[in-house]
């Protein structure tokens, strides 16, 4: 489905893939989820779920050949975008030539493939972890059942949000690091547990708690130095993707979307 939060992924994989840009100039009417700064306008959330959906979305043209554009034709584009996505001030011009059936494929298309696949990944993840407590079958389809249709991970696992995959990255690090702890310490384990902590901070702002604890676990764990330091370097290659993120697109290493105070939009429009 899509909306102002969801919006804002998918112009960065747009603008990324077509236009090689880091700004979502070309289609920001379609957000109010937005910053502006020097003259262009930027998502406004961590770009880790928009780099993963990447691969996806370059599948697009192919769900394009086969798909009738002209269905999505029915509906009120102006109303979508001035009324219901905020943008009271697109012109007519972004109206007339704006891809509404694109973006409704793609939402699809992204969402599918990247957050269904990775909330199926977390009850893999979760099935795994239950095994090692000798847990019957029966009880884990249960655990999992409840957990993939019980919770809000099924409403979050078809739309285009950050809280799925960077649960999926949290977890898997955290899935990694106690596989560790229970048989043999390897340099490969250690770069992959610092490789999908990494990924977490790159997807999504609010999981810096949860970092922060596995964090701390990871220390009480691999001891040894060698492994604590393959660790952190595996994690700064997504933490350091940020970093630049950041300060190419905001101005600083840590100036993130929600703590700068440009304004949204220069004409006033929210």
């Amino acid at each position: 489905m899509q909306g102002v939060n969801e919006n804002r992924y998918l112009d960065l994989v747009r603008s990324i893939v077509e236009e090689s840009k880091l700004t979502i100039d070309q289609y920001h009417y379609n957000t109010v989820d937005k910053l502006y700064r020097e003259g262009h306008y930027y998502a406004g959330a961590a770009p880790g779920l928009s780099f993963v959906s990447i691969p996806a979305y370059l599948l697009l043209d192919i769900g394009v050949r086969f798909m009738p554009m002209r269905i999505f034709s029915q509906y009120d584009i102006a109303y979508y975008i001035r009324e219901q996505m905020g943008g009271s001030k697109a012109p007519d011009t972004f109206v007339a030539q704006y891809p509404f059936g694109e973006f409704v494929l793609a939402h699809i298309l992204v969402t599918a493939c990247v957050n269904s696949l990775l909330a199926a990944g977390i009850v893999l993840l979760i099935d795994l972890v239950l095994s090692w407590f000798s847990i019957s079958a029966w009880q884990r389809f249960v655990v999992h059942a409840v957990y993939a249709f019980g919770t809000i991970t099924f409403f979050y696992a078809t739309c285009l949000y950050a809280h799925v995959s960077s649960t999926f990255w949290v977890f898997l690090a955290f899935v990694l690091l106690f596989a560790m702890w229970r048989e043999q310490r390897t340099i490969l384990g250690c770069a992959a547990a610092g490789f999908a902590l990494g990924m977490g901070a790159l997807t999504e702002y609010t999981v810096a708690p949860v970092i922060t604890v596995i964090g701390i676990y990871a220390l009480l764990t691999l001891k040894q130095r060698q492994n604590l330091i393959i660790f952190v370097l595996a994690g700064m290659i997504s933490v350091g993707g940020l970093m630049l993120y950041h300060y190419v697109c905001l101005g600083g290493p840590f100036t993130t979307p929600y703590s700068a105070s440009f304004p949204m939009n220069p004409d006033g429009d929210l």
